[in-house]
């Protein structure tokens, strides 16, 4: 621990020391008038000197009544012993100076505990220290250390310490404790409740446990043009009655207020509209372009909560001639057991007429399911309303329509298919059978000696080819005639009708009967 001096000087010292002081400064500034020093004493009177003073040196009471100090001698012997006292505490007091300069270079300024784990009880471990106490395991044991750190920055590391020893029994049952007093009623939360306000500036919290003024307990709707914050705050009602809020802070939801631009031929307008919950969160963002002629509307949804997520995105076009609309809309529903999607367009006509139609898909772990729909409105009451849909399973498909006759004309259609398809099938295999006979007439495939053999001509010829790995065999009958076979000719009789020529020379027959060599290049 740091060390500290104390400097107690005697009680009867203080006042005399203080009046020796303002003695000595009156006497080194006496041509000067520098005003009158009292000093209250423990004799009932005050010490008074200077220009105050009747005799330049007086006691006073505390009527203001002044008398001369009677024994100059005594008070000139005093002074010479407050003298000294005061020279000997000022040198205790410059000793007393020095030893703290001394020891506060030798305090401890600093210090700090360290904790280490291991399994050996007569080991230190060598790593692993931390400032942060372990939490105790069966089987290990904590090891403490202590750094210092001194007043002239020097740092002294203890020796560890062991602070565990092995896990003991267990000791017997102790007697049952006195019943305690009972405590005070606890206070838990009675109600959450979220307080919104439209603001340019952060508004001051709300106080008390009424509804606040200027502040609404539902999320406003936030006006065209508005370019300020939507501000949110939440009330805590304890059961006590006591209330507590939140400092007002932007919705988090809040992207972005409404906000209009306006064009020479219309305006559009952006909106974002968002809700938070305890159990799930919705936003919207949608936007309206105006002209003269027509509006144009879009809208893009997002849920989400614990059960899954679903978004939709719209869009409206109407014409202000007819005040004719068409809007179209595509979705995404998912869960943790479900998925569906679809697309719904919707035409309503200045006359009435309209048209509506769905087409969704949705899939289960048991089946997949397609469902197209329409409804007509008009003259025509056959087309009121047709849908068709599509159910797989695990063992069976099902096809179903919303009236007979539908039922009946894709019933039809399929019969139809089916008779048209086999018959392309039965024509298709004859004529591949007539193919393959014939080919079969003029090409055969056969084996030789374990080696695949094609001989080409008709069965009733006598002249045919063979194809081997090896040759290329002409036949007559079963005598092969000639045959080619590593690059060379093979022939068992040849007649030459005309030339027959060999490298750069020829053997020609002439008009006499018989027959030169030329060169012929």
């Amino acid at each position: 621990m740091a060390q500290h001096v104390e400097i107690n000087p005697d009680d009867s010292a203080i006042p005399f020391s203080l009046g020796l002081k303002a003695l000595r400064s009156a006497s080194t500034q006496k041509t000067h008038k520098t005003g009158t020093v009292r000093i209250p004493t423990s004799t009932g009177k005050d010490f008074i000197a200077g220009e105050g003073a009747e005799d330049g040196a007086n006691w006073i009471d505390e009527d203001g009544n002044q008398t001369p100090l009677v024994d100059t001698d005594a008070i000139d012997k005093a002074v010479d012993e407050i003298s000294q006292k005061a020279d000997a505490a000022s040198a205790n007091a410059d000793k007393a100076y020095e030893e703290a300069k001394k020891t506060g270079q030798l305090a401890v300024t600093a210090s700090k505990t360290e904790y280490a784990t291991s399994t050996d009880a007569t080991a230190t471990p060598s790593d692993g220290w931390s400032e942060t106490p372990p939490t105790y395991v069966d089987g290990q044991y904590t090891w403490l250390r202590i750094t210092v750190t001194y007043g002239d920055g020097r740092t002294e590391l203890s020796n560890p310490v062991l602070m565990t020893g092995p896990k003991g029994t267990k000791g017997e049952k102790g007697d049952t404790g006195d019943t305690g007093t009972a405590g005070a009623a606890g206070v838990s939360v009675t109600s959450l409740t979220t307080f919104w306000q439209l603001a340019t500036d952060t508004p001051a919290p709300p106080t008390g446990a009424g509804n606040p003024s200027g502040w609404s307990m539902t999320e406003p709707t936030i006006p065209d043009g508005y370019d300020g914050k939507l501000y949110r705050t939440i009330r805590t009602i304890m059961s006590d009655g006591t209330a507590t809020w939140t400092t007002p802070d932007v919705d988090s939801m809040f992207a972005y207020m409404a906000r209009t631009y306006k064009t020479a031929s219309g305006a559009v307008t952006v909106s974002n509209e968002a809700k938070q919950t305890a159990e799930g969160n919705a936003e919207t963002i949608k936007q309206v372009s105006a002209t003269a002629n027509d509006a144009l509307s879009k809208a893009t949804t997002v849920e989400t909560n614990f059960d899954g997520f679903k978004t939709e995105v719209s869009q409206t076009y109407q014409t202000k001639a007819d005040m004719s609309t068409y809007s179209t809309k595509s979705y995404v529903d998912e869960t943790s057991k479900s998925v569906a999607l679809g697309v719904v367009q919707d035409y309503k006509g200045a006359d009435g007429s309209g048209l509506a139609t769905k087409s969704e898909v949705s899939a289960t772990k048991d089946n997949i399911a397609l469902a197209v729909q329409g409804t007509y409105t008009g003259d025509d009451d056959s087309l009121k309303s047709l849908q068709s849909s599509l159910d797989i399973t695990r063992d069976k498909v099902t096809i179903a329509f919303s009236n007979a006759e539908a039922a009946a004309g894709v019933g039809t259609q399929l019969s139809e298919y089916q008779t048209a398809n086999d018959t392309n099938v039965t024509d298709l295999t004859e004529r591949l059978n007539a193919e393959i006979a014939a080919r079969q007439a003029y090409i055969t495939f056969g084996q030789d000696s374990n080696n695949p053999v094609m001989e080409m001509g008709a069965a009733s010829s006598t002249a045919k080819m063979r194809l081997t790995n090896t040759q290329m065999q002409f036949l007559i009958g079963s005598v092969i005639a000639a045959y080619i076979s590593n690059d060379r000719l093979n022939i068992n009789n040849a007649d030459i009708l005309q030339t027959l020529r060999i490298g750069k020379y020829a053997f020609v027959p002439r008009s006499d009967g018989h027959m030169s060599l030329k060169y012929v290049g």
